[in-house]
């Protein structure tokens, strides 16, 4: 601290400063490395996303099947539980068979993200670049509005299961 600077005056600030985003410089090598590595592992994310996808859409269609050709009296039969005795086989494939597709979307969003990158690394193109953060950015924002959907839905749908288990005790 210098003698001459009054450390009771109030901070002054620059106004032409430059901002931080365009001070940086650029991206540097490390950044360019970072996300050569990161790239095969979001696409390798994604591909597993695709395949879970497909295991939970083919469930859905399992119990779509099941559903229409076992009769309702052979499946009452079965010891599945009273609370779910009544349950739709129908209701249930198709419930499975949305979340199957929407289960598409964030994969398809990260695999995009990694081949951008990927295809920045190669070609150093500034447009690679932002597509790439621009489904990096669409991934995070579909993931968001997902889990909001989520913790909404909890309460009400743990409610109702509390009430059907506790309705299919009744006499």
């Amino acid at each position: 601290m210098s003698d001459n600077a009054n450390p009771y005056e109030s901070p002054r600030s620059n106004l032409n400063a430059p901002s931080p985003v365009t001070s940086s410089g650029g991206i540097t090598e490390n950044m360019v490395k970072y996300l050569k590595e990161a790239s095969p592992w979001i696409r390798f994310l994604a591909i597993m996303g695709f395949i879970g996808s497909g295991f939970v859409f083919l469930a859905g269609v399992v119990f779509l099947i099941l559903g229409i050709a076992v009769p309702a009296a052979v499946r009452g039969t079965f010891n599945i539980g009273r609370a779910f005795r009544g349950a739709s086989p129908v209701a249930i494939a198709l419930f499975y068979m949305i979340v199957g597709l929407l289960m598409l979307i964030p994969a398809r969003f990260l695999y995009r993200s990694g081949s951008q990158i990927r295809n920045y690394v190669q070609s150093g193109a500034e447009s690679e670049l932002e597509g790439a953060l621009k489904y990096n950015r669409s991934f995070w924002k579909f993931c968001g509005v997902m889990t909001i959907v989520y913790l909404t839905a909890l309460p009400v749908l743990s409610i109702v299961l509390v009430g059907i288990v506790i309705g299919s005790r009744l006499p």
